[in-house]
């Protein structure tokens, strides 16, 4: 199996990432994703600090595809783990940075 980290949509072919998303749940959908990007509203992993979303992905050999994102905070987010987070942190672990598999900036179930 060959699993790839991708930092930006534009390193994933459309079609492939749409085949594999497909239809039901226009969030997942490429064009979707590469918007939050081109506007924005995520950016690149190198720039985390400074933004809500850090866009990474994963690719396995384009059989499933899924969004993922490097976080640094919970700023952005609709669901907040505030109790978690504190009883991590109560161990000595570093909460952040943070990897998180949802669609950016939309509470919408899918």
């Amino acid at each position: 199996m060959e699993v790839k980290q991708i930092h930006s949509m534009a390193q994933v072919d459309a079609a492939d990432w749409n085949r594999l998303a497909g239809e039901a749940y226009p969030f997942m959908r490429h064009e979707f994703l590469w918007a939050l990007e081109h506007s924005g509203s995520v950016c690149e992993q190198n720039r985390v600090d400074r933004c809500a979303f850090a866009g990474v992905g994963l690719t396995i050999k384009l059989v499933a595809v899924m969004p993922l994102y490097l976080k640094s905070h919970s700023w952005g987010e609709y669901v907040l783990i505030t109790s978690g987070r504190r009883l991590i942190s109560r161990q000595g672990v570093d909460y952040y940075p943070k990897w998180l598999t949802a669609i950016p900036l939309t509470a919408l179930p899918g």
